[in-house]
């Protein structure tokens, strides 16, 4: 049995990756995967949007570099593409920011 791992289950174009993800896997293969989803980084997209604002840039939510979907969405694009989902969990955790470039590490 194949096992597919990928914690850049995030990134845009989503459907793609999905797309993707779905063909590199052959016959009874599995997909798992940990990302950010539905709330995630709240503060640091708060920033962003804060520092466009203060700079008078719009900030266009689809031109934002990451996918944070709900459990229902990404199930439904899993489906969409083939996939038959047996479990999904949303966890409330922190992601720890140390230092002062924390968000570069």
């Amino acid at each position: 049995m194949q096992f597919f791992q990928t914690p850049h289950c995030w990134v845009k174009p989503q459907e793609k990756a999905v797309a993707s993800i779905y063909e590199a896997l052959k016959d009874g293969g599995r997909f798992v995967a940990e990302m950010g989803g539905q709330g995630n980084f709240p503060s640091n997209v708060e920033a962003i949007q804060q520092s466009f604002s203060e700079l008078s840039y719009e900030y266009k939510a689809e031109k934002f570099p990451w996918y944070f979907p709900s459990v229902a969405e990404y199930v439904a694009l899993l489906d969409e593409h083939g996939f038959h989902v047996h479990y999904v969990e949303l966890s409330n955790r922190l992601t720890e920011l140390s230092g002062e470039v924390g968000i570069l590490n």
